[in-house]
């Protein structure tokens, strides 16, 4: 987190420090300035809800398909193998046997 917010602050300042001199003359046109501004703004907002969606999906994926789990009745297997387990005996009729020795 910190690697990308230290330039961003570093891009503000320079950009805050480039306006002072055009705007005490008056070649600023804030118009297309604010837009260009609110369009910056909704990209990263963007960028970042994706981004954190990916993250979070990766996480899943490993959680449910990669990772053992050591409760009693898992006996290693990962979330996705007992359930898809869990639907062939229920498809079978065997309920009973969800847990196999």
């Amino acid at each position: 987190m910190r690697a990308s917010a230290t330039p961003k602050i570093l891009n503000t300042a320079t950009n805050l420090s480039t306006i002072i001199p055009f705007a005490s003359k008056g070649h600023v046109w804030w118009t297309l300035g604010m837009i260009m501004a609110v369009s910056n703004i909704v990209g990263r907002l963007i960028g970042s809800r994706e981004e954190l969606q990916k993250d979070l999906n990766d996480w899943l994926d490993d959680y449910n398909n990669e990772r053992t789990h050591q409760g009693k009745r898992c006996r290693g297997r990962t979330p996705m193998q007992i359930w898809l387990y869990g639907w062939e005996v229920n498809l079978e009729g065997k309920v009973c046997e969800l847990n196999p020795t």
